[in-house]
């Protein structure tokens, strides 16, 4: 039987053999993983202080009050003026109001947008999140949770 000189041979080991250019690629490969880049010394971040307060050393920050809880009445019945955004107000005594109910000192519902009584003008709507009426480009969609 005939050998043929590219098949191997049973218990003999092939033979590697490289090239220049994939010795080439081995020695480039190299030195890229061994060189690698310096690493760029940055100094920390100086932040201006946004308080216009000196900080006091060693005292306490205080933390921020949340604004009071109030009950909020959505109303009942249809007649919530729809806003040219597309939100609906509220029908509070039957009657159209562009804010939500606040009992007031005798206890009976009014509509405000909290501090606003009677509730927003024209081309505006109640905003939760800033607790205030705002233009209607910046409503925030928000609704009070229910209660």
């Amino acid at each position: 039987m005939k050998s043929e000189p590219n098949a191997l041979r049973l218990g003999t080991r092939p033979s590697v053999r490289l090239t220049g250019g994939a010795l080439a690629l081995l020695f480039v490969g190299l030195l890229l993983t061994t060189s690698g880049c310096k690493k760029i010394e940055q100094a920390p971040p100086s932040y201006a202080p946004v308080s216009s307060v000196p900080i006091e050393p060693g005292k306490p920050v205080e933390a921020a009050t949340s604004a009071p809880r109030v009950e909020i009445y959505y109303g009942e019945g249809s007649c919530a003026p729809q806003l040219p955004n597309g939100m609906f107000g509220t029908c509070i005594n039957n009657t159209p109001c562009n804010g939500f109910g606040f009992r007031d000192e005798k206890g009976s519902w009014q509509c405000a947008c909290f501090e606003t009584q009677g509730g927003c003008g024209e081309n505006e709507a109640c905003s939760f999140r800033k607790r205030s009426c705002v233009r209607i480009d910046e409503a925030d969609f928000l609704r009070p949770p229910a209660q």
